[in-house]
């Protein structure tokens, strides 16, 4: 078992005293936030207060005067809007989640290095719900991923700072957010295993749609900015599956636009790289009817992937037939997925790695299939989460096998 953590860039802090001053700075600036935040509610309602007496004294002025009542004079109309702010309920908001991650894989390292994965962990976010519902929330954080066995080399730090609005149907967010804040996760063609472990936050924007018989989601992940030393790179990635009338037949999928640009000043030789994929299915969704499953689905369509590469100007097309099947009964899951395409989806994986495209190596090769078989070991309601898995993955010339032991725990109110 070799132990490795070169798969997905992870830009790693250059010294330890840098990683301990980032941490320090950013817990210090939560700190900080949180005590100016503890005392606004009380300002924010007499504030409110106030306002509202003002506003009712100018109306009876006006009304005394001989205005109708329906007639609004302008300054009186900016201080109504200011009175909307009485609706500013401000409550605390924060959020702990926790997580080991044991992921060891033997096998063929053709595609991606036989490496375990072996890391702790902890995103911390706090902010201010903005009105009595929670529909408004403003958060900041940090995110943290720790290699056990090597203190804080390789460690990485990343900040957490957005704004989110909810409502029933309908959610957006905006800024360095949660995946988890995602309505249904993006399939492996679009994001790996080490890329969920290591970045954990969109960095962008997100919009979803739900609706009892589906929904629809679409966000942009600002990769890289252009730098002296860092490529242009950014992901819009669109999603989403449809019951017509809430019965058992579904159809989906999903599509993303990868860009890939150059760096400011960049050296000779470096080029743009332009990606597209298109992922469609029809399917069957059992889960909504009485079958030996807590959840059911079978599902099959093709899958279409066009690069460029401006070197030479040319598209490469990818084309084929994805399918998956996936099962749950209690604490066992089976989830299993397999893609056929002429030529690899992914064409100039081994120039580009995840830089370009962030989804699992396999897709280098032109069939992949991948089946997990889980357990669920312990669960302590939504807090707390432990869980083991297999992963068997098979691709051209290739054959690897992963084993992962997994512990969550989830608290805040966010």
């Amino acid at each position: 078992m070799k132990l490795n953590f070169t798969t997905f860039d992870i830009s790693p802090l250059s010294s330890r005293g840098a990683c301990v001053s980032r941490i320090a700075v950013w817990c210090a600036a939560l700190a900080l936030a949180a005590l100016a935040l503890a005392a606004l509610p009380a300002h924010g309602q007499q504030g409110v207060g106030m306002l509202k007496k003002k506003t009712d004294v100018d109306t009876n002025l006006a009304l005394t005067q001989g205005m109708h009542k329906d007639t609004v004079h302008p300054s009186m109309e900016r201080r109504e809007q200011l009175v909307g702010i009485d609706s500013l309920k401000l409550q605390p908001a924060w959020d702990v989640r926790f997580a080991t991650i044991f992921d060891n894989s033997e096998g063929d390292p053709l595609y991606t290095p036989s490496m375990t994965h072996f890391l702790g962990n902890l995103d911390l976010a706090g902010g201010l719900k903005l009105d009595r519902r929670g529909r408004h929330l403003l958060a900041a954080g940090v995110a943290v991923t720790v290699p056990l066995g090597c203190e804080w080399d390789s460690t990485r730090v990343s900040p957490t700072l957005y704004y989110r609005f909810r409502k029933p149907g309908v959610r957006f967010d905006m800024g360095m957010f949660p995946r988890s804040h995602l309505i249904e996760e993006v399939p492996s063609f679009i994001l790996s295993d080490s890329a969920r472990y290591w970045q954990r936050n969109i960095r962008g924007a997100m919009v979803g749609l739900e609706h009892r018989n589906g929904y629809f989601q679409a966000y942009i992940d600002w990769r890289g900015l252009q730098t002296h030393r860092r490529r242009e790179a950014f992901a819009i990635v669109a999603s989403g599956r449809c019951h017509p009338g809430g019965g058992i037949i579904m159809f989906g999928g999903t599509g993303m636009l990868n860009h890939l640009a150059k760096r400011k000043s960049p050296p000779p030789g470096e080029f743009i790289v332009d990606n597209m994929l298109v992922q469609g299915y029809l399917g069957l969704n059992l889960s909504r009817h009485k079958t030996v499953a807590d959840s059911l689905t079978i599902l099959a369509g093709p899958i279409l992937a066009l690069t460029r590469y401006r070197i030479n100007d040319e598209w490469v097309a990818s084309k084929g037939v994805y399918g998956a099947v996936t099962y749950h009964l209690g604490w066992f899951g089976l989830t299993s997925s397999f893609t056929y395409t002429g030529k690899p989806l992914y064409p100039y994986y081994s120039l580009f790695r995840s830089t370009l495209n962030e989804g699992e190596p396999y897709y280098a090769s032109r069939y992949y299939s991948r089946t997990v078989v889980s357990a669920r070991l312990l669960r302590l309601g939504r807090a707390v989460e432990l869980s083991a898995s297999n992963i068997f993955n098979l691709a051209q010339n290739c054959f690897q096998w992963s084993q992962r032991l997994i512990v969550n725990v989830n608290l805040g109110n966010i």
